[in-house]
């Protein structure tokens, strides 16, 4: 684009200067744009990633817990069948 514009107006041509300035500065709004949107979706993207690494940090912390109540569950039931399985050897 740039070159196409130094051409422009090395030529002297000011339909060519003036057409050449509008497309530059057309292309560069749309890539100002196009760099903002870019930016605020990488914003909002980095923003999603934070809450989803809290949220699975969270999700491990809660399946330790009820691993543990789990353990504890089963040591109690295998307690309880130790000590039904003694009460029907005493009868």
């Amino acid at each position: 684009m740039e070159e196409f514009l130094s051409q422009a107006i090395s030529s002297g041509d000011i339909k060519m200067v003036v057409i050449a300035a509008i497309l530059y500065l057309i292309i560069y709004y749309q890539r100002n744009n196009t760099k903002k949107s870019r930016d605020e979706a990488h914003d909002s993207l980095e923003t999603r990633i934070t809450l989803l690494e809290a949220d699975n940090k969270m999700l491990h912390q809660q399946l330790d817990s009820i691993g543990t109540k789990l353990d504890k569950i089963i040591d109690q039931l295998c307690e309880i069948k130790v000590e039904l399985a003694k009460k029907e050897d005493k009868e």
